[in-house]
């Protein structure tokens, strides 16, 4: 878990400051989908919001679409990390990203959401 602050801190440190050197970013953000995580800021700028948890049987209807890729044989066996980052598309919108992790496995985005500040989930 104190990896997982680690990370986030460093995140939040070097943002999506395209003026950085790609080197130095790949260096600080190890094992993550970078190469996704570098387009979004690319294309919407820095995050928004991130949140991370372990998975676990009590989704809101919001993150529902992350138990399409992992059933609860494997997050009740296995601890899975979960990374949640959102980005504002424009005034209106957002996109959501969910990036999974399993023990030693490397990040992998899991899922995404574009939705409308306006719903309700």
């Amino acid at each position: 878990m104190e990896n997982l602050l680690l990370f986030f801190i460093g995140l939040t440190l070097i943002s999506c400051n395209q003026n950085q050197p790609i080197s130095k970013m790949e260096t600080n953000i190890t094992s993550f989908n970078i190469e996704d995580y570098k387009n979004n800021c690319k294309r919407y700028g820095d995050p928004t919001q991130t949140n991370d948890f372990i998975l676990d049987d009590g989704l809101s209807e919001f993150r529902i679409t992350i138990y399409n890729h992992y059933k609860p044989e494997k997050y009740k066996t296995v601890t899975v990390q979960i990374k949640e980052i959102t980005w504002n598309k424009d005034d209106d919108n957002r996109l959501t990203v969910w990036y999974g992790k399993e023990s030693d496995l490397p990040w992998k985005k899991v899922s995404s959401l574009n939705w409308n500040q306006d719903m309700e989930f």
